[in-house]
């Protein structure tokens, strides 16, 4: 490449513009191959070993879903409380519907008057 057009590419508005033009190509091709999916993930959860340990440890009777449907996918699992220091113990259960809806079952030993309206 001569001096003349080595310049002429990388000093003033033309070697800019040229740039950016390369930049957006290289964008484009990377977005023309990327895949893309429209369906959103979520994970699945095996609650089996936080059930174990609430109904060994939880200050009250613990009940989980049997027999549920096939379609109905569990998501998620929290336990709290179980390291003790007097706070209470709940356990949080969701799951995904056949229907693509959201069931979740709560279990504490806190008041109900702070959730349920009397």
């Amino acid at each position: 490449m001569s001096a003349a057009v080595h310049k002429r590419l990388t000093t003033g508005l033309g070697g800019f513009t040229l740039a950016i033009a390369a930049c957006l190509l290289i964008v484009a091709a990377i977005w023309a191959i990327t895949p893309r999916g429209t369906k959103e993930v979520l994970p699945t959860v095996d609650y089996g070993s936080q059930l174990w340990a609430m109904s060994k440890d939880a200050p009250y009777t613990v009940h989980a879903p049997q027999g549920l449907a096939p379609g109905w996918r569990p998501t998620s699992s929290r336990l709290h409380g179980l390291e003790g220091g007097g706070q209470p113990v709940a356990w949080h259960l969701g799951f995904v519907t056949p229907a693509d809806e959201y069931a979740a079952l709560e279990q504490s030993n806190e008041p109900a008057a702070k959730y349920v309206p009397g």
